[in-house]
């Protein structure tokens, strides 16, 4: 399968999987890297504390148990209930769109969507991969070969809900894994690979005829926080900076050139913390 390079191509590959397809709807899952298997972010926390440890379905009902016990806590500290806690479905949605661990796994019934998230991390220097797989009538998700890889879940939050924007906007729905912790990215799940030297332009397509962007993926307090960079937030601060530098050694003021030598170095940290997040920051525009 040939790498895409355009939105009019990954339309072609996803209409040639949805003819394949006769028993349920599509949903998709947009990655990075094309290289990474399914896994949730409960299942990457653990394995980065414990590496050594075979995490199973069980592994995650203990953490979903721990989870319910820390919210239980938290509901009598804070004196009003934060979340339902005697829904588990909420709990686990509510964690995975606010930057939480959860066991389930992010899906989009949304091709387009998946397909942003394919490509929003710029400075990833992989190819970037939209997996579809199809949910059924019987509540199941179904690879390739018609086996099932686990439950579908589709969450109704409040209004008032914090994560219930992005669920909408991002047209959320989410695996449950039931089988396996860990879903093998191969040739039993419908993939398509993005070339990574067009994520950028993709992101452009996605931006001018698709409305799809930063701004309307993320539309909360959270999303406008991860739009702030430090050379944004510093801009003004580097040129009152080097204001008083340059007056500082026209005035020959050698007890303040210890501050002088600081200073510079933090302005350098400052320009190569810039020079390798330049790529992430250019998703702001998209």
């Amino acid at each position: 399968m040939a790498l895409i390079q355009s939105i009019k191509q990954f339309d072609e590959e996803i209409q040639r999987i949805r003819d394949l397809t006769h028993e349920g709807e599509l949903i998709f899952r947009g990655q990075s890297d094309s290289s990474w298997n399914i896994v949730s972010s409960a299942y990457r926390y653990v394995k980065g504390l414990y590496p050594a440890l075979n995490v199973t379905l069980k592994t995650m009902e203990f953490f979903k148990s721990d989870v319910r016990k820390g919210l239980i806590q938290l509901n009598q500290y804070d004196g009003d209930d934060i979340v339902n806690i005697e829904n588990e479905d909420e709990i686990m949605g509510m964690l995975q769109h606010l930057g939480g661990k959860s066991v389930f796994i992010d899906f989009s019934e949304n091709q387009y969507i998946s397909l942003y998230f394919a490509c929003e991390k710029l400075a990833c220097e992989k190819h970037g991969i939209v997996f579809v797989m199809e949910h059924r009538d019987d509540g199941l998700i179904y690879n390739i070969d018609g086996k099932s890889v686990g439950e579908y879940k589709k969450i109704e939050l409040p209004s008032n809900n914090e994560a219930s924007k992005r669920l909408k906007v991002q047209y959320s729905c989410f695996l449950n894994p039931t089988y396996s912790t860990v879903i093998q990215n191969n040739s039993n799940i419908h993939h398509i690979e993005i070339d990574r030297n067009c994520k950028e332009k993709i992101l452009k397509e996605l931006n001018e005829d698709k409305g799809i962007n930063h701004n309307s993926v993320y539309p909360d307090f959270w999303g406008y926080m991860s739009r702030q960079t430090i050379d944004g937030n510093t801009h003004e601060f580097k040129s009152i900076a080097f204001r008083e530098i340059s007056q500082t050694i026209k005035d020959g003021c050698a007890s303040k050139m210890n501050d002088v030598l600081k200073t510079l170095e933090t302005l350098s940290n400052v320009n190569d913390e810039k020079d390798n997040s330049y790529k992430d920051e250019q998703r702001i525009k998209y």
